[in-house]
């Protein structure tokens, strides 16, 4: 192999797991934003529930309806962001192993190695996106439910 071929191997190594790293650190920071979310609005819902006991009549039924709907799937979809975070991060053990015994076809380890980085890349770009907008979704339900709160309050 020829020096450009072997430099061409390694700078494209080095990029792809530079991507994955920066996607594992951007699904952590869409994790952690769920997470808030949902304590957030944990914290909200005992408000509102405490505060309901003590005089029930200060809301609007309607609106605190519509309020602890919106809270509630705020709270669901938080924690389905959470729980599907699924990203590759690298090969394997059984891909390891493969790398290692060296069993492949005409293409080269590496050549292979490259390729299934680019595939793991792809499926974490879709991953991503899935969580992002089920954050948005968590985030909206979270407002929708704070602005309905306050609007069951003055209605």
């Amino acid at each position: 192999m020829s020096d450009d071929g072997l430099d061409r191997h390694e700078v494209t190594y080095r990029e792809a797991r530079a991507v994955l790293e920066a996607q594992r650190e951007t699904l952590s920071a869409v994790d952690t934003k769920a997470v808030r979310t949902v304590r957030i609005t944990v914290v909200l819902i005992g408000a509102l529930v405490s505060v309901w006991r003590i005089d029930s009549q200060l809301f609007d039924s309607v609106a605190v309806a519509i309020a602890g709907l919106a809270l509630v799937v705020s709270v669901a979809t938080g924690l389905f962001t959470y729980n599907e975070s699924d990203l590759y991060l690298g090969p394997n053990e059984k891909y390891i192993k493969q790398l290692a015994d060296g069993d492949f076809d005409e293409t080269g380890w590496r050549n292979d190695l490259l390729y299934s980085f680019g595939n793991w890349i792809a499926d974490n770009e879709r991953e991503i996106h899935v969580c992002s907008r089920l954050l948005f979704a968590s985030q909206t339900s979270l407002l929708c439910g704070i602005a309905f709160v306050g609007l069951s309050v003055l209605l």
